[in-house]
């Protein structure tokens, strides 16, 4: 799945199915797509009232596609981006949780965790 990321936050939060969503979205459609194939994991169906947009007035103000330079210890340096438009691809997954110091992966095609619990290659 490729995910065309973008400059509008969407939040989708239901509390009693667990799901607190934070997502960076070219428009509200993809936005509802997204919430969709996740949800649909657990066999579950959105209601959309929960569903929360955040949307700057001017987004290429806001959020330009080259911010400038600044300097840093006397060398000049790009800025970094802040919400750039690119095409996000899946590489893992992994779950929090609370009283354990690391995060436990569950799948990995990057080879980033080498003990995740889902291999596709093994």
């Amino acid at each position: 799945y490729i995910w065309k990321k973008g400059r509008k936050l969407f939040s989708y939060t239901e509390k009693e199915k667990g799901y607190q969503l934070q997502l960076l979205c070219r428009d509200e459609a993809t936005a509802k797509e997204l919430i969709n194939k996740v949800l649909n994991l657990q066999s579950h169906t959105p209601d959309w009232k929960f569903l929360k947009s955040n949307i700057a007035d001017d987004e290429n103000e806001s959020f330009p596609y080259n911010p400038g330079n600044h300097t840093i210890l006397g060398k000049s340096r790009k800025k970094p981006r802040q919400r750039p438009m690119v095409d996000v691809r899946f590489q893992y997954a992994t779950v929090t949780i609370w009283g354990l110091n690391k995060p436990i992966a569950l799948y990995d095609r990057s080879f980033t965790f080498l003990d995740a619990l889902v291999d596709e290659f093994g």
